[in-house]
């Protein structure tokens, strides 16, 4: 497709398969979104920037294969289910809030190898949601099986991961 960019102040929802396969879109603003539903960018691989303040919701595989997604800030986002990021490779940072509770559901982030550190915990993290990530835990309130399969380390501080690629819960 030739859609380079998607630029709404009025979409508040973004359907399944919506964007599935648009493979030259780089760029989403969409200021008054509040949820992306299932596969809805799968196989963007040119998409790099999401702009969605006020995202709650990513469904299940919203965004697999978006290989040139590298960073979101979702700061109240509440669910991201399952395989949600599934081989986004690129993905090397995730803002969430630490005054909401994040569920964030099985193998979310399976095949983001890019996630290496993860910083701060108030979200509900299923049994495998960084799924076989090389994360370095910095924290005591997850649990190892959010890691399950993962190569991760406790630190005894976030200073240890400074300059990582990270997911951030402040």
């Amino acid at each position: 497709t030739s859609l380079h960019s998607v630029n709404t102040s009025l979409v508040t929802s973004i359907g399944s398969v919506a964007f599935a396969f648009c493979t030259s879109l780089q760029n989403v603003h969409a200021p008054r979104l509040t949820r992306i539903d299932s596969v809805a960018f799968y196989r963007c691989t040119s998409l790099t920037i999401i702009q969605a303040p006020l995202l709650v919701s990513i469904e299940n595989y919203a965004f697999n294969y978006c290989e040139s997604l590298e960073s979101m800030e979702i700061p109240l986002v509440t669910s991201i289910n399952s395989n949600a990021f599934y081989h986004c490779t690129s993905l090397n940072m995730l803002t969430l809030s630490s005054s909401i509770t994040v569920s964030i559901d099985i193998t979310s982030f399976l095949g983001c190898t890019a996630l290496t550190c993860r910083f701060g915990s108030s979200a509900n993290l299923a049994n495998g949601a960084f799924n076989s990530l090389p994360v370095n835990e910095c924290t005591e309130t997850s649990t190892d099986d959010a890691f399950y399969g993962s190569d991760y380390v406790e630190c005894s501080s976030c200073a240890e991961c400074n300059g990582a690629p990270h997911i951030r819960i402040p």
